[in-house]
C-alpha cells in the first residue's frame, strides 16, 4: 500500500469513527419519539387548519385543560393565556372578561349587530389571516425525551384591515412558528404555541403552563430534521396519531 493509499484509508477510518460517535449520541428511543412527534405535529397543524375544535383542545396540556374550559378556549379562538383572568383584561378590547358560566350560556361571540360569529382559530395576533400551508423544518427534543419544540413555517395570506385600506388587499406571508410539546400522563401535549418573536420575549407567549418556565430555560435539546428522523426511526413505519 503506497503512501497516498494509506492516507486515504486513514481518513476513511477517522471519518467512519466520527460518524458512529455522532449517531451513538442519539438513542433509537429519541428517534422513535421524534417520529411520533413529527406525526402528531402534522396532525395538530391539520386540525387547526380544519377548525376541528375538539381535537385542537385535546392536544392542549392537561393542566391547561383543567383550568381553561373547552368553551372558553373556543370562545377566544384558541388563543388564550393560561392566566388570562389574573392578567389585565385590556387585551380583550378593554371590556370586562365574561365569566366561564356566561361564555357557556352565550355559546359564541356576537358582532355589534348581535349576530353570532363563528369561531375561527387565530394563528396570528392579526385576525385577517388565511392559512395556506406549512413546512416543518426542525425538531428540538430533550435527551430524556420529555420536552420538545418544533420549528416550522406558517404560510398564508394576510389581509389589510378594510376599514383603513378602503378595499380588499391581501398579500402572501411566511412566518416562523414554534409549537412546544411536553410529555404528560396523556402523552405528548402542547405547552406553548407561539411565533418566533413571541418566544424571544417581546410578545406574550400563549399557553405556557406555570412552573415550567425555569425548566424550559435549563433544558438542552438535540436538533433533528424531518429527513434525519425518517431515516433513523427504528420502527421504519409510518405512525398515525392514536390520541382520538
Amino acid at each position: 500500500m503506497n503512501a497516498l493509499a494509506k492516507v486515504i484509508f486513514l481518513i476513511f477510518l477517522i471519518s467512519t469513527y466520527n460518524f458512529s460517535i455522532v449517531f451513538a449520541e442519539i438513542s433509537p428511543d429519541i428517534y422513535k419519539k421524534s417520529a411520533q412527534l413529527l406525526t402528531l405535529e402534522k396532525d395538530y397543524i391539520l386540525q387547526r387548519a380544519q377548525q376541528n375544535w375538539s381535537k385542537i383542545y385535546n392536544y392542549q396540556h392537561p393542566r391547561y385543560k383543567h383550568k381553561i374550559s373547552f368553551e372558553e378556549f373556543k370562545y377566544f379562538n384558541g388563543r388564550l393565556d393560561f392566566n388570562f383572568r389574573e392578567k389585565t383584561p385590556a387585551h380583550i378590547s378593554g371590556a370586562r372578561i365574561p365569566t366561564a358560566e356566561e361564555i357557556k350560556k352565550r355559546g359564541s361571540r356576537k358582532d355589534i349587530m348581535g349576530i353570532p360569529v363563528k369561531p375561527h382559530y387565530r394563528w396570528l395576533i392579526i385576525p385577517l389571516f388565511t392559512y395556506k400551508g406549512h413546512e416543518i423544518e426542525r425538531i428540538y427534543i430533550s435527551p430524556d425525551g420529555q420536552r420538545a419544540k418544533i420549528q416550522w413555517h406558517l404560510e398564508g395570506r394576510e389581509q389589510l384591515d378594510p376599514r383603513w385600506a378602503r378595499g380588499y388587499y391581501d398579500y402572501p406571508v411566511r412566518r416562523i412558528y414554534f409549537d412546544y410539546w411536553e410529555m404528560t400522563e396523556e402523552g405528548w401535549r402542547i405547552a406553548v404555541a407561539a411565533l418566533a418573536h413571541n418566544v424571544s420575549g417581546h410578545k406574550t407567549i400563549h399557553y405556557m403552563v406555570p412552573a415550567d418556565q425555569a425548566e424550559w430555560d435549563r433544558t438542552e435539546f438535540i436538533e433533528l430534521t424531518p429527513a434525519e428522523i425518517n431515516t433513523n426511526n427504528p420502527a421504519q413505519t409510518k405512525e398515525t396519531p392514536r390520541e382520538y
